[in-house]
């Protein structure tokens, strides 16, 4: 019988517990069924999400922290709003290195596998509360053989045991690690693959756009348009661009390259941010309608005859070149 009332106390007792369990389980079959904050689904999509990032996870790792303390639940204002700021404290405090972990595990770093994790966590430390209160109460709860002794009873300086002390300990670390990795995050150095940008320019006015590409360049006339190319590799580049000026024949979605001449290679090497431009010009290479201007970037040599598949960037541009050509620029 005293077992019954014992067990009917701690299911009172973690009631809360319960419903922080019944929440994340809305949120994973809300995560299967596809749920999206954006869509029809967003009144229960949205609330659900919002608590199993933001409020269950510090929610439940204080709850640990505070599990052996039996203490009436003060309901006043002041206590409500500073549970709550230590709730939402504590989740950015665990979200990020949940996240971490996630990033660091085999798992592939999407929503749901961060869904996965951060309700794994709200599950077990949720049982670990659970334990840890129905340990307390088990200690607490009076046995005609129980000694008074106040001497082997007396409280802590902090009013908490020593595991108390070791999960606050714990969460203490926590806390000073999610901070030190996020700072780091915003300070080192960005890694992973850098970029290259390839561009062709044009004059307007006293500057220079990538846009407003001459639609037709008469015999022997500079084609004035400008190659450029700026290094963001994070590191110092050799690079060979080669131009061409081709006859291509379009047939519905396929380009067939049918002519072609070179009409410049050049050779440089940039330095991480530094930028090359050299104006290219078509000099009556090829004549006629329909006709465009490809550059093909390589870092390193270029091959005799550079191809789309080959290069690592390439741009183009249309023009009609030689005596009354006419068209339109692209």
């Amino acid at each position: 019988m005293k077992r019954r009332v014992i067990d009917s106390g701690l299911v009172s007792a973690n009631r809360d517990l319960l419903l922080v369990v019944g929440v994340v389980g809305a949120g994973v079959v809300g995560v299967v069924a596809g749920w999206s904050v954006l869509g029809p689904t967003a009144a229960v999509g949205l609330p659900v999400a919002l608590a199993l990032l933001f409020v269950l996870p510090g929610y439940v790792t204080m709850e640990l922290a505070y599990a052996e303390r039996r203490r009436p639940r003060d309901w006043s204002l002041p206590s409500v709003v500073e549970r709550l700021a230590l709730t939402l404290g504590l989740s950015m405090a665990v979200i990020p290195v949940l996240a971490i972990l996630t990033y660091l595990s085999s798992l592939s770093f999407t929503d749901v596998a961060v869904v996965q994790v951060v309700a794994g966590y709200v599950v077990i430390v949720s049982v670990l509360t659970a334990v840890r209160r129905g340990r307390s109460a088990a200690a607490d709860a009076p046995t005609p053989d129980r000694e008074q002794d106040s001497t082997s009873h007396l409280p802590s300086p902090t009013g908490m045991s020593s595991t108390a002390l070791l999960v606050n300990g714990v969460l203490a670390v926590s806390v000073i690690a999610a901070t030190a990795a996020l700072g780091g995050a915003l300070v080192a150095p960005q890694e992973g693959p850098g970029t290259t940008d390839l561009h062709l320019l044009t004059e307007s006015g006293d500057r220079a756009v990538a846009s407003d590409y001459p639609a037709t360049i008469g015999s022997g006339e500079s084609a004035n348009i400008t190659v450029g190319v700026t290094n963001d590799e994070r590191a110092s580049v050799d690079y060979t661009a080669v131009a061409h000026l081709q006859r291509v024949r379009i047939e519905g979605q396929s380009v067939e390259v049918v002519e072609q001449a070179e009409i410049g290679r050049y050779e440089f090497a940039l330095d991480q941010g530094d930028t090359w431009q050299r104006q290219v010009s078509a000099d009556d290479a090829l004549t006629g309608q329909n006709l465009r201007i490809a550059v093909y970037l390589y870092r390193g040599d270029a091959p005799e005859s550079p191809t789309v598949e080959t290069a690592y960037r390439n741009v183009y541009v249309w023009v009609d070149v030689g005596p009354g050509a006419t068209g339109s620029s692209n």
